[in-house]
């Protein structure tokens, strides 16, 4: 097919810019490679269409979930910093990244418990890039947010309020895990 699309594409269309891939990277992984894309050659914006079935079901899924409350937490009100990885999940059935906390039993969490004041930092250790909102898709809540986390960054954020705070990767619609906050 790239044989026949890409110089149909030139020819038809000059401004379009196609990346072909040498295998077949998924719908994740060929919205990953045109962000990378668009990152290093300046833009300022990228936007992502849902078009996939399953991604769309994911996301209607995943939107009702967060309408929820939160499953079970590690209680970590003990820190005065937590580290959450974001990581690649291969395994899972139900999502291609996650937010992990892992604890030192080796038991993997998606609910946090910290209390008011406490440094949580969110560390992109996956294989593509992420961001982070409060809330759910298509329901931001404003309280915290970064756009765009590449490869090895990382972002910070410290609660002020006590609350249950859920919180999503935009690109990623499946990836939602849940701060629970409590006072001092």
């Amino acid at each position: 097919i790239e044989e026949m699309v890409v110089p149909h594409s030139k020819t038809t269309l000059p401004e379009v810019v196609v990346l072909p891939q040498k295998e077949n990277r998924g719908f994740c992984g060929g919205n990953n490679a045109g962000i990378d894309w668009a990152m290093k050659n300046g833009f300022d914006y990228v936007l992502g269409v849902l078009t996939d079935p399953t991604q769309i079901a994911l996301y209607q899924q995943q939107k009702q979930a967060t309408q929820s409350h939160a499953g079970p937490a590690i209680d970590l009100t003990s820190l005065s910093a937590v580290t959450i990885p974001i990581i690649d999940t291969p395994n899972s059935a139900t999502t291609q990244y996650d937010f992990i906390y892992t604890d030192s039993t080796g038991k993997q969490w998606n609910t946090v418990k910290v209390k008011v004041g406490t440094a949580i930092t969110w560390v992109n250790k996956s294989s593509a890039a992420h961001s982070i909102y409060s809330g759910s898709p298509g329901n931001n809540t404003n309280v915290f947010s970064d756009p765009l986390i590449t490869v090895g960054s990382t972002y910070s954020w410290t609660p002020t309020k006590a609350g249950t705070y859920a919180y999503y990767c935009s690109f990623h619609p499946s990836m939602i895990a849940y701060i629970i906050v409590t006072s001092n």
